[in-house]
């Protein structure tokens, strides 16, 4: 075996992760869930909701367990940011480290309902928690992105958040932006519901005690009264005699299709791409989600991940205002990409 496969092969090694985090978390504090002590706890009002939140730096943390002061629980998590480098921060070492993560969750707090969220890097991973944990029975209130784009189905409220002076990280700095907008139009399919956001700041200062009002309010804001209580945890309602054919399968992207069904423009395609061992590809901002035509064939062109393949391609239907139409995400067949 080469050095360089050796080293690749450490990176993704769950527990090899867990010694890094552990270094990279000790400032936090030595209340932690789990005996690797790298899921950190301040603790609060054990009758109150829960925030599983999922840190990007160190510094985060103590300031969110700082301003919280004791009113609820707060499981503090850290993502592989400066851990791995950024090409492998969505390899399966992710899955591996989300996996622990889930299971030190469910351990403690069994089903008990929660607010889940990530920032920055970190956000991939809350994702990936929440879905462990719904898929447990654990009642999930919402998922909580803040500076990221965050390009996945859910079924529950999804809460989209950035920095007021966040710069590129904001797509809607300077003026709100108008219902129409095309990012506001995208959200409308793949979750049941969502809202978004601005807290003060700009991108990684959002945590600095100056901040952290607006960042308490964005997180605890009630959800709208159109939402779902909790995230569901199965699904299987959408049309069952979907078959997406590859019209072509080029070196950066691919084309599939499918007969249009009638739908007019109710439901859109997410493309999720994975591979076995967990590794995510991220939808590009064009082509991630694709609205179905009112008539004729169904066409979409998808840019492949940029990581080498083969890659398995799920087209997840969410259908307008209910999200995914199956779930789990293994519910819907998947197409082999290489």
């Amino acid at each position: 075996m080469n050095i360089e496969n050796t080293m690749a092969e450490t990176m993704t090694d769950t527990a090899a992760n867990l010694r890094r985090l552990r270094v990279m978390t000790r400032s936090w504090g030595t209340d932690c869930l789990d005996a690797e002590r790298c899921v950190h706890i301040a603790r609060g009002d054990p009758e109150a909701v829960p925030v599983y939140w999922c840190f990007n730096v160190e510094v985060e943390f103590p300031h969110l367990a700082d301003a919280v002061a004791g009113k609820h629980d707060l499981v503090g998590m850290r993502s592989l940011n400066k851990v791995l480098p950024d090409s492998m921060v969505h390899s399966g070492a992710a899955e591996g480290i989300a996996r622990h993560y889930a299971d030190t969750l469910f351990d403690h707090f069994g089903t008990r309902p929660c607010i889940i969220g990530g920032n920055c890097l970190a956000a991939s991973i809350a994702y990936r928690v929440a879905v462990k944990l719904i898929a447990r029975g654990v009642p999930v209130l919402r998922i909580i992105s803040h500076d990221t784009p965050f390009r996945h189905p859910f079924p529950g409220h999804v809460r989209h958040l950035y920095g007021a002076e966040a710069g590129r990280y904001n797509p809607f700095i300077g003026k709100p932006p108008p219902p129409d907008h095309p990012l506001l139009q995208s959200w409308r399919y793949p979750y049941p519901s969502y809202d978004w956001g601005e807290t003060q700041g700009s991108h990684t200062v959002f945590f600095k005690p100056e901040n952290m009002p607006s960042m308490l309010e964005a997180i605890h804001r009630p959800n709208p009264p159109h939402a779902p209580k909790y995230a569901r945890a199965t699904a299987d309602r959408g049309p069952r005699n979907v078959k997406w054919v590859v019209k072509n399968d080029g070196e950066d992207h691919v084309t599939i299709e499918t007969r249009a069904l009638n739908l007019r423009g109710t439901l859109a395609m997410v493309a999720v791409w994975r591979k076995p061992d967990g590794t995510a590809g991220v939808g590009r901002e064009l082509d991630w989600m694709h609205v179905a035509p009112r008539f004729g064939k169904w066409t979409c062109r998808l840019s492949k991940p940029k990581a080498p393949g083969p890659w398995t391609l799920r087209p997840v239907l969410c259908r307008l205002g209910q999200g995914p139409l199956q779930w789990p995400l293994e519910k819907t067949p998947g197409i082999e990409i290489r």
